[in-house]
């Protein structure tokens, strides 16, 4: 019994001795003579307690630190140009912050990591231009933060896969992988269930398949997906359920449809589609009903429509569809009833209608209507009743009336409408309440003649901002020609058998409208119209004078008609 218990002090003994923790403050190694002598300046010591750097040109290997399990703090592999492989790090299962390996020129593989089992930090690979492979992370579970494989100032062009990565289930923040030139496909994710922020594919050229993202079923943040020139489909993301940010694919030109996405039942932030020269569908999206900030298309070159957001009825920001050159119709926006923000149509070449907005009824923000050359009318916009930030219509060469905004109360900010060679009335606009313009520019119009209309009219009348019109045809030249157009169109009496003297005015000061007449002229009445023709008042004349009380109605022009059996006489009023 006394042995036995000499034998177990001495052991405890003996591993105090040679199984301890040192450098509380880290250490950075920069000279091979470094690493040989660790093991005699620090015997026994397998945790270093603060962090490790290891940098140094002469750098040629790191077997002197055969003896590390643990590292505390981060673990820096960096600017080592004659270091090969990792060998002598066997040992270590985990360090406790970052483990960042970048600027390596001579790394070719990471074996000597082959027991790292878990990093209590980032994972970040970097600038390494000769290795080939992520071999040595065979044994990797866990990667606490986020997961980084790509350049700061060098691409990979030698890294062709990351199968080494296949035991890895967990990673706390973002995948990023990008710039790795050789890299052709993703097998050795399999183990991801959850990206825990942004997965972002960007810029690896080669990849041409996302097979080995089999089993994501949810990204809680940005899904980014662009310029990897030889994707072609997105095979791989068929289980993908929710993304709980944007989607953003952009600038993959071989890319011709997103079909693998129809398990996508939820995008929580924007969509961006943008710059993929080949993608001729966007079907793969019927489940999404509603994006919240931005939804924009644009600068897809062979996008006919898009088919594929059928589903969409509702866009908590902008809607901006833009330089989609062969686009000739916006079908599948048939169930859009709501935009939040800013609708934006621009350079759209072959579209001629917006008849696929038809169930449209909310614009939060400003419409926008520009540089679409085949665009002949705005029918399909029938349904929109107000504005939230302006509405702007230029340089829709073959635009040539604007009356499917007939229903327009409302525009909320400023109304442009400039160069559109073919336009020649701004009937459609009758309807907006003056008080809900700011600035009015209404330029550049070779055609447009016919601008007095009701809105104008009365906005001139009391301007809340800028007016800018000029370079248009006869009667909208100015601003004084629009203004006289206001002025005419007072129309003579119809018949005159009981000739009479008929006066009708203004009194400013208590907004009373008076109507005199000599004598009584049997059923006699007299009615107040706008300019659209809408009958406002219409009062019976029982007595010489009549007073109509008008303070209910804006400021603006208005006829006035007194009619009887013998007479028919028309005034215009200004309610200034």
């Amino acid at each position: 019994m006394k042995k036995s218990g000499v034998f177990f002090v001495g052991l405890l003994l003996w591993f105090n001795c040679f199984s301890q923790s040192c450098l509380p403050e880290g250490i950075i190694f920069e000279t091979q003579a470094q690493i040989d002598s660790f093991p005699i300046n620090y015997p026994g010591c397998t945790m270093i307690e603060g962090s490790v750097q290891i940098r140094g040109a002469e750098i040629t290997n790191l077997l002197g630190l055969g003896s590390l399990t643990r590292i505390n703090g981060f673990l820096f592999i960096n600017g080592n140009d004659n270091l090969t492989d990792l060998t002598g790090l066997n040992n270590l299962t985990t360090p406790g912050g970052r483990l960042a390996i970048w600027g390596n020129i001579g790394l070719q593989s990471l074996h000597g990591l082959e027991s790292l089992d878990s990093i209590h930090g980032d994972l970040l690979i970097y600038d390494n231009n000769v290795l080939s492979s992520l071999d040595g992370l065979d044994n990797l579970v866990y990667i606490e933060s986020s997961l980084d494989i790509g350049y700061f100032i060098f691409e990979h062009p030698l890294l062709s896969n990351i199968s080494a990565l296949s035991n890895l289930s967990y990673v706390g923040v973002d995948v990023i992988i990008w710039s790795n030139i050789a890299l052709e496909n993703l097998q050795g994710l399999e183990g991801l269930s959850q990206i825990n922020n942004d997965f972002i594919l960007y810029n690896n050229s080669s990849l041409n398949s996302l097979a080995g993202l089999e089993n994501i079923t949810k990204i809680t943040n940005h899904l980014e997906i662009g310029q990897n020139y030889q994707l072609e489909n997105f095979s791989g993301l068929e289980n993908l359920d929710s993304i709980g940010g944007c989607l953003t694919i952009s600038d993959n030109h071989l890319l011709s449809n997103i079909s693998a996405l129809s398990n996508l039942q939820t995008i929580s932030g924007c969509i961006y589609i943008c710059e993929n020269e080949n993608l001729q569908s966007l079907e793969g999206l019927e489940n999404i009903d509603s994006i919240n900030l931005l939804c924009r298309i644009g600068n897809n070159n062979v996008l006919p429509n898009l088919q594929g957001l059928n589903g969409l009825t509702y866009i908590d920001g902008d809607l901006s569809i833009i330089a989609n050159v062969n686009m000739n119709s916006y079908a599948g926006l048939d169930n859009l009833v709501s935009i939040s923000g800013k609708l934006a149509l621009n350079s759209n070449g072959l579209i001629q209608n917006l008849s696929d907005f038809s169930n449209l009824r909310n614009i939060g923000g400003s419409l926008v209507i520009h540089f679409n050359n085949a665009l002949t009318s705005l029918s399909g916009l029938e349904g929109i009743d107000s504005l939230g930030n302006g509405l702007t219509i230029t340089s829709n060469h073959n635009l040539m009336e604007l009356d499917s905004l007939i229903h327009l109360k409302s525009v909320g900010g400023e109304i442009i409408i400039d160069n559109n060679k073919w336009l020649t009335s701004l009937h459609g606009l009758d309807s907006i309440s003056a008080g809900s313009i700011s600035d009015l520019s209404i330029t550049n119009n070779d055609s447009l003649t016919e601008c007095a209309i009701q809105s104008i009219c009365d906005y001139l009348i009391s301007p809340n901002g800028n007016i800018d019109i000029r370079f248009n045809k006869t009667s909208c030249r100015t601003r004084q020609e629009v203004e006289t157009s206001c002025l005419t169109g007072i129309e003579e009496p119809l018949t005159n058998t009981n000739p009479t003297s008929i006066k009708i005015y203004h009194n400013t000061s208590s907004d009373l409208l008076f109507i005199e007449n000599a004598e009584i002229i049997s059923r006699s009445q007299v009615s107040v119209f706008n300019m659209n023709s809408q009958e406002l008042i219409q009062q019976e004349i029982t007595l010489p004078t009549t007073a109509i009380n008008i303070s209910h109605l804006p400021k603006g022009y208005y006829f006035i008609r007194f009619s009887s059996d013998s007479l028919v006489k028309v005034f215009k009023i200004v309610k200034r």
